[in-house]
């Protein structure tokens, strides 16, 4: 359920870290639409409680695609950081059978947008 504007205040105030992050207005835009969509009729969320369910929401699947993804075949290392924690980008990165080289991407689909 939401929360009413005192309780987002209280919670603010309560809060042991502020998240303050840059956004293209593409993302801000977004960001304004999913606040929408998942708001109730009467009582709107706002873009920091928005921010707070995608967190819980991609945190619940971790588990899961750690588990799908297993171990890397060539480096047997946990998957998705596998040999990068040894070395940064990877033990193998550019063999043809690297996670790193040939998957990496696939772990969230998305194509992040770098904004200056």
């Amino acid at each position: 359920m939401a929360l009413t504007a005192a309780e987002r205040a209280k919670r603010y105030r309560e809060s042991n870290h502020i998240l303050r992050i840059g956004v293209s207005e593409q993302e801000l835009d977004k960001l304004n639409q999913i606040t929408e969509f998942y708001g109730w009729p009467n009582q709107n969320l706002d873009n920091s409680q928005t921010v707070q369910l995608m967190i819980h929401r991609f945190y619940s699947e971790v588990e899961a695609k750690r588990k799908q993804l297993g171990t890397c075949q060539h480096c047997g290392e946990q998957l998705p950081a596998g040999c990068a924690k040894l070395k940064e980008g990877g033990l193998f990165k550019g063999d043809s059978n690297c996670f790193h080289t040939t998957n990496r991407e696939s772990i969230t689909n998305l194509k992040l947008e770098v904004t200056e």
